[in-house]
């Protein structure tokens, strides 16, 4: 009994750690993947990889309206949101549309991708769901002001600012956890670390949140915060309309520098283990994480409200005169710089070694060579069995890396090829096989799959039965059956003549 019990504990416990969303934290371990606004859960955007970024145009995508919300990248997609209100999802290999779905009103806010699910804020005071694969929608949530902040999935819910000046934990079946009123409207997209949550507000403070119950921790009185917090090594920065760049004490909130740029903080600062990077007027800053002293400033032809995006190497952020700029870190040099049609207010993305953001131009850029995409990994979902000549089979296969696939074909003589016309163009693909074209005995089928930039070519040997002989063999597999079957029954009865007369 104790052994049942035991055993239906260590079920139960495997289901839920499969059914409860899983903590965003789980994303940010060293990966490029930039699943949300600024990366990760603490908004750092910080991308601890070398890589080369180069400005070379990958691709590009006319979404048909200006963009401000910020891309990202996840499991070889990108998602983000035109001015129209317009969400999109684009293969970020070569910038195939894979679906669109109106958001019903003008979006600022930035997508979050999390186990499968898109959520994104609107204008018309609606936090959104939606099913990554093809867009549709699964809940709406609704507050009383609009969401111009980004949403950030976390263990207990996802966590979001509103213009009706609360920050709201959401649970993941669309239902209210808990709220907290601020005294002006919440621009900012909070951010999460070790059951916290840091946020800013229009009424001037900087908040730190129980995660769990909403209840506040302690606050820092500063100006007008529209920057969002970035917390890394032990502190949360966060910009102000004073002027002022602050960094804080992420325990107790105590002040541990400010420095003034001179002009309003819109930008998210990016923080790496040693400076924090922020935009402000014409310029990107960067200053010593751990005292506030300046290391550069660079200046544009614009304002930067751009937040930027840093590697180990570089940083990269666009700004109002049109242009993205990356910069050399440890020198604060230009590297390069692209020029788009209008005005870059968007967040960029890196991914891959690839820098995607938008522009007020309406178009979606990929920059970079693409030279770290791997080929997909093509598979079928089961060996092929059991076929038959002039009987229908179903061939079902897909990329294991949840790869976005751009073709698929199939060839019974290695040299013709026919489409598969009925791939979903995500994940899997199904094709009924011309059996008539098989001969009795080993044959073999070529399944080739291309995701754009790579075609990969898969053989499979099998076996074909003619029709008649094939319900033949069908039999001849049951005899084993049978035969075990029939052994079992013996053993059983013998077995029990045993008992019966040791009983005797």
């Amino acid at each position: 009994m104790m052994f049942i019990r035991s055993s239906r504990i260590l079920i139960v416990s495997i289901i839920l750690i499969f059914i409860l969303p899983c903590s965003a934290n789980s994303f940010d371990n060293g990966s490029d993947t930039w699943w949300k606004f600024h990366r990760n859960s603490q908004n750092d955007g910080f991308v601890p990889l070398d890589m080369e970024l180069n400005h070379t145009v990958g691709w590009k995508f006319d979404s048909g309206s200006s963009i401000g919300s910020s891309p990202a990248v996840s499991n070889g997609k990108i998602f983000f949101a035109n001015n129209e209100g317009t969400l999109f999802c684009l293969d970020a290999f070569n910038g195939s549309q894979i679906w669109n779905a109106s958001l019903g009103a003008f979006t600022e806010s930035s997508p979050a991708v999390l186990n499968g699910i898109v959520y994104i804020g609107s204008n018309n005071d609606t936090l959104h769901a939606l099913d990554a694969s093809d867009g549709s929608p699964l809940w709406k949530f609704t507050a009383a002001g609009s969401f111009k902040s980004s949403p950030n999935p976390g263990a207990e819910g996802i966590v979001i600012g509103s213009y009706d000046s609360k920050i709201y934990c959401v649970s993941y079946d669309g239902k209210e956890k808990w709220n907290f009123t601020t005294c002006g409207y919440v621009h900012t997209t909070p951010a999460l670390h070790n059951g916290t949550v840091y946020t800013g507000s229009c009424d001037g403070k900087l908040y730190a949140l129980d995660e769990v119950t909403g209840a506040e921790i302690w606050n820092y009185s500063a100006d007008y915060i529209p920057s969002s917090p970035a917390v890394r090594n032990g502190r949360i920065y966060a910009g102000s309309f004073d002027t002022n760049l602050y960094c804080v004490d992420l325990h107790n909130g105590s002040l541990v520098w400010n420095y003034s740029t001179g002009n309003g903080i819109f930008s998210s600062p990016a923080v790496d283990d040693e400076a924090v990077y922020v935009g402000s007027g014409d310029s990107l800053f960067s200053f010593n994480s751990h005292n506030g002293s300046l290391n550069f400033r660079f200046r544009t032809g614009g304002e930067v409200r751009s937040s930027p995006a840093v590697t180990n190497r570089y940083a990269v952020f666009g700004s109002a005169d049109g242009n993205l700029y990356c910069i050399d870190k440890a020198t604060g040099k230009e590297v390069w710089n692209f020029t788009s049609g209008k005005g870059i207010y968007s967040s960029s993305a890196v991914y891959a070694s690839n820098v995607y953001f938008g522009s007020g131009d309406g178009w979606m850029y990929c920059l970079g060579l693409t030279k770290d995409i791997i080929p997909p990994n093509v598979h079928l979902k089961e060996n092929i069995q059991n076929v038959t000549t002039g009987e229908p089979y179903i061939l079902e296969g897909g990329a294991a890396d949840d790869r976005h696939l751009t073709g698929v074909w199939v060839s019974y003589d290695n040299d013709t090829w026919e489409p598969v016309v009925t791939t979903d163009g995500y994940l899997n693909w199904y094709f009924s096989l011309n059996t008539s074209r098989f001969e009795r005995g080993t044959n073999s089928l070529v399944v080739s799959v291309s995701d754009g930039y790579h075609n990969v070519t898969r053989t499979y040997t099998f076996t074909v039965y003619g029709e008649d002989d094939g319900e033949h063999s069908k039999i001849f597999l049951l005899y084993p059956a049978i035969a075990l079957a029939v052994l079992v029954i013996m053993i059983i009865a013998v077995t029990c003549s045993h008992f019966k007369s040791r009983r005797k």
